[in-house]
């Protein structure tokens, strides 16, 4: 009989030691104390984590300096375990802000191996460049595993492409003038104008040609980075020959990329009319008749040089004569006054020579 009481009481005693770790579980489920997130559960589940399962912005990209609307998912990867009290923090970093919305939002519970969607409002700065830019999300939420309440938190980003909006202009694109008609099999160059009015760099800038008519390619020149702020006009880098005459519809192409390898491209039409060219002129008249002129020019200078030496001899007799009759004339006066001073020498008055004379007479 003692046997059996000593039996009995020792499968009692077993039977306390193996129920008091249950009876304390349900004890800590009954006060609520939160554990620490940095505790692992005290059952056998994984914990429980919070993923963005899938993001849209409506588009690719999104348009530097114009507003959007990002809408997520939120995700509980755990197969078992329920999360609750979820706090979600947005944060744009220094390229986006929110538009309308607050930095921070509240969800009751996200159930296991469920999702909770959300849409917040950005935009951005007009002179953003062309890249992507980060949106994270910072989120703590609680949950219960083997009756204990745990924390846990999750830090997620969300990378935004941003592109810039398309501000090329063509301002004007054509082949030669009124002044300077374009003739059938001659070269003539592509005379183009066209800004960059962006904030971007053009990147692989070409221009291309085609006949608009039937889409056909011309000819296309290689332009390299253009800046922005820049302005590109010319007519050396690209250049046209037509085969036959008439109206020409042609279109030209402004083909260049973004930093994110994106292709975009401008166009503007313009028409050529091209005509025949005028018949050349005979060579052999070209040469009698500049001979001729170049005989013509050589007589009428001969003959102007010959009156200016006429001229020049007249003037110079004149000249001469004048001086010979001066020189004379002093002479003549010279012979007049030498005689009347002789005869005063010799008879001292010439009235008395003149009284001689008389008497004689």
């Amino acid at each position: 009989m003692k046997k059996h009481l000593f039996a009995l009481l020792i499968l009692i005693a077993l039977i306390i030691f193996t129920a008091a770790p249950v009876w304390a579980a349900e004890e800590g489920d009954n006060s609520g104390t939160a554990v620490p997130g940095n505790t692992l559960p005290s059952g056998n589940s994984l914990s429980p984590n919070i993923i963005v399962s899938k993001f849209s912005t409506g588009a690719d990209a999104v348009t530097a300096g114009r507003d959007f609307t990002l809408t997520y998912t939120l995700y509980n990867t755990n197969s078992s375990i329920s999360v609750q009290n979820v706090m979600v923090k947005v944060n744009g970093g220094e390229t986006f802000s929110l538009a309308k919305d607050s930095d921070t939002y509240y969800i009751d519970k996200i159930k296991a191996k469920g999702g909770v969607s959300h849409s917040s409002s950005f935009t951005s700065s007009v002179e953003t460049g062309p890249g992507s830019y980060p949106i994270t999300l910072s989120i703590t939420f609680e949950y219960y595993d083997d009756g204990a309440k745990y924390s846990g938190t999750s830090e997620l980003s969300i990378s935004i492409p941003v592109v810039q909006a398309e501000r090329v202009q063509i301002i004007k694109a054509g082949i030669g003038s009124e002044s300077e008609p374009v003739y059938v099999n001659e070269e003539y160059g592509v005379d183009y104008d066209f800004i960059n009015t962006g904030f971007s760099k053009m990147l692989n800038t070409e221009l291309r040609l085609y006949n608009n008519d039937n889409g056909d390619y011309i000819t296309s020149a290689y332009l390299g980075t253009v800046n922005p702020s820049t302005e590109m006009s010319g007519s050396s880098y690209l250049y046209a020959t037509f085969g036959s005459t008439g109206e020409k519809n042609l279109k030209l192409v402004v083909a260049y990329e973004d930093q994110n390898m994106n292709t975009y491209t401008v166009e503007k039409e313009f028409t050529v009319k091209v005509e025949e060219a005028p018949a050349p002129v005979e060579t052999e008249d070209i040469e009698e008749g500049g001979s001729f002129l170049i005989w013509g020019l050589g007589l009428i200078l001969l003959i102007a040089a010959a009156a200016v030496l006429i001229v020049v001899l007249r003037r110079w007799r004149r000249k001469k004569r004048q001086a010979a009759e001066f020189w004379d004339d002093d002479e003549d006066d010279l012979e007049d006054e030498e005689p009347s001073q002789e005869t005063e020498t010799e008879s001292g008055s010439p009235s008395g020579q003149v009284g001689e004379d008389n008497e004689d007479n």
